[in-house]
């Protein structure tokens, strides 16, 4: 079974955002679409939101792997469709 991805607008907003300051996020996302592609189902299901999934995906720009890294969000769709709706990346909290 083979899906296809797709990109919505405000993904594509979030996206060039990012990259202004992480220069590898393509190449980070290229790696999370290609598992996506195999396992469509791996991201969490966030409660409430009609299937929304929500992936971590690793920043090669920062060593904190997918804990510390961007966070995708995705719907599934019954078409053999993966929506790419949102990414974003956790701001990182002080310790104090």
């Amino acid at each position: 079974m083979r899906f296809e991805i797709r990109f919505s607008k405000p993904f594509k907003r979030s996206l060039h955002h990012l990259e202004q300051k992480y220069w590898h996020i393509r190449s980070d996302l290229e790696s999370a679409i290609e598992v996506l592609l195999i396992y469509p189902d791996l991201g969490k299901v966030i409660p409430n939101t009609q299937g929304v999934r929500k992936l971590r995906v690793a920043s090669s720009d920062m060593a904190k792997g997918k804990r510390g890294g961007f966070r995708l969000l995705y719907l599934l769709d019954r078409e053999k469709v993966v929506l790419l709706c949102y990414l974003f990346m956790l701001s990182q909290r002080k310790k104090t």
